[in-house]
């Protein structure tokens, strides 16, 4: 009897214990599963956040490329309307300047040449620099300009018109039918700083000597139209070293006839009839 009566308080005194476990058990699936659930909660708003934030900045992406593709439309005509209005002024001096070497017997050469000094045909060229129409025009032309451009500047004592000469001579020897004989040989510098003109007046003169055979040819060279950008058809003579030098029975520049015209007349007053 004692020891059944021992037996059943043991089993009473366990049971207190065995729910207690339960409960603590319980107690701790409850908690994690709290926790596990605050943990999601906070997980999904913070995906929430950033699904809204990739919302947003897909949208402002979405709307600064269309608008980059507008500005970038309207640059493209823009610059497309000064190309057609460049190319339209460009046409009208073409045609102007056609009909006065016509009239005045001038070659495209010898008249951009007259020029150099005029202030008034400065322009302000791609790059936002001050350029001279003239100057740019003879560099144009390439070979066809260099004779005259090394005599004018051996010629001139005048710094403005020097620069604009160096210039276009810089500009004539990036020209094709000139990198065809100098292989991109050229005289680096800058026509603008004053000081330097010595030695590239002297560096222009060495280049010139050097390439000068092929570039402009020995005596009895072949006619050449001048094909610069002014559009006149006028006829040099690319054998000619000087494009300024009158023939016989002209005028020079200056008004009088050439030596070799007065003596051919002398030559005839004399001849027996």
């Amino acid at each position: 009897m004692d020891l059944q009566k021992g037996g059943s308080d043991r089993e009473t005194a366990s049971v207190p214990v065995v729910w207690a476990v339960v409960l603590v058990i319980a107690g701790a699936l409850v908690s994690s599963l709290i926790v596990y659930s605050c943990q999601k909660s906070r997980s999904n708003a913070a995906i929430a956040r950033l699904d809204e934030q990739i919302t947003d900045l897909t949208g402002k992406l979405t709307s600064a490329e269309e608008k980059a593709s507008q500005e970038a439309s309207r640059a493209s005509r823009e610059e497309e309307a000064r190309r057609t209005e460049v190319q339209q002024y460009q046409k009208a001096l073409d045609s102007v300047l056609k009909s006065m070497l016509a009239q005045s017997r001038q070659t495209p050469v010898t008249f951009w040449l007259g020029k150099l000094k005029d202030d008034s045909l400065l322009i302000t060229g791609a790059d936002g620099q001050p350029v001279h129409l003239a100057a740019m025009e003879l560099g144009r032309m390439g070979k066809l300009a260099l004779p005259g451009l090394m005599n004018k500047l051996s010629a001139t004592s005048d710094v403005k018109e020097r620069t604009q000469v160096l210039s276009a001579l810089s500009l004539a020897a990036q020209q094709q039918n000139v990198t065809a004989v100098t292989k991109g040989e050229t005289v680096r510098g800058n026509p603008a700083d004053v000081q330097s003109h010595p030695e590239l007046v002297k560096a222009w003169k060495d280049w010139y000597a050097k390439f000068k055979k092929d570039l402009v040819g020995g005596p009895g060279g072949k006619k050449t139209s001048t094909g610069s950008s002014t559009g006149a058809g006028a006829t040099t003579d690319t054998a000619t070293p000087a494009v300024t030098t009158p023939t016989t029975g002209q005028k020079a520049a200056t008004g009088k006839e050439s030596t070799t015209s007065k003596k051919s007349t002398s030559s005839k007053r004399r001849s027996p009839h």
